[in-house]
């Protein structure tokens, strides 16, 4: 990402600090809104520098369970030692990678989320859920033959 490269030239003298702020960036692949504020300092004598920073904003998911799209938070802290290739070191990728971990792998709306109802369909929310039977007898049906054949099997030993 261009606007998180970083030029050796920027640092006018060893331990010199170069800012960048960025705002309303996204991720490829992720639908989000971010600002990230960094601060590079030149490591003496060396082709590096140290980066610390802060990444905020929101990205937005589905919910696994009720597929509905929710903003989910990002507040990300950044620590990294980078190096300069050919005088310049881009700091996007550190994010991106960051951003991406951060990103839970089943996301949810809220952990009182109840999901999809698999009778009626209706999404169920903790305040506001349908009177459906819950439990789904077609699948107790289904089942019941080879409950019986267990329970049989069970007598005859």
């Amino acid at each position: 990402m261009k606007q998180f490269q970083i030029n050796i030239s920027e640092f006018s003298s060893p331990d010199d600090i170069v800012e960048k702020k960025v705002d309303n960036f996204s991720i490829e692949g992720l639908p989000n809104k971010l600002s990230a504020d960094i601060k590079a300092v030149k490591i003496i004598g060396d082709n590096r520098a140290y980066v610390s920073g802060t990444v905020k904003g929101y990205g937005e998911l589905e919910c696994s369970r009720c597929l509905e799209i929710y903003k989910h938070p990002i507040d990300l802290k950044i620590a990294s030692d980078i190096v300069f290739d050919e005088g310049v070191a881009d700091v996007g990728e550190e994010i991106r990678q960051l951003v991406i971990l951060e990103m839970p792998s089943r996301p949810l709306c809220s952990d009182k989320c109840l999901g999809i109802c698999k009778v009626c369909g209706r999404i169920n929310k903790e305040n506001d859920s349908c009177s459906c039977d819950k439990e789904d007898k077609s699948i107790k049906e289904t089942w019941a033959g080879l409950l019986e054949n267990a329970r049989n099997k069970n007598k005859k030993s």
